[in-house]
């Protein structure tokens, strides 16, 4: 569904792109082409650039690991990297275009709170 709605953006900044720039349809439908394509294979770096999270090992933070390892076998997913990202708000998200290149980013302070303290 994002990703249909992200083709919508495109194809919409595409159409307007030709009404101010006429005769350039074929440069423009490149480089929306080659930013798609950016965003499809690269959004997990990018994501995790823009959050400032790093990705941990699992000897800098075992119970997160542990935690999320128990998650995915029960789900019967692969492990995906684990990152953790500098934060006062509480909060968590996974990225990535497949099981294979997921990553799962917390904030540190998510680690700090109470279990069942919400």
């Amino acid at each position: 569904m994002t990703w249909a709605l992200l083709l919508l953006v495109y194809l919409f900044f595409l159409g307007f792109l030709n009404m101010v720039l006429p005769n350039s349809f074929g440069m423009l439908f490149a480089f929306v082409v080659v930013f798609g394509l950016i965003q499809y294979f690269f959004s997990a770096k990018l994501v995790l650039m823009t959050t400032h999270a790093r990705v941990v090992e699992e000897d800098e933070y075992p119970d997160l690991h542990r935690m999320i390892g128990k998650l995915c076998q029960e789900a019967d997913l692969p492990m995906p990297k684990i990152a953790v990202m500098p934060s006062p708000v509480p909060n968590a998200f996974a990225t990535g275009r497949n099981p294979k290149n997921a990553v799962v980013a917390v904030t540190d302070s998510i680690m700090r709170t109470e279990p069942g303290r919400t």
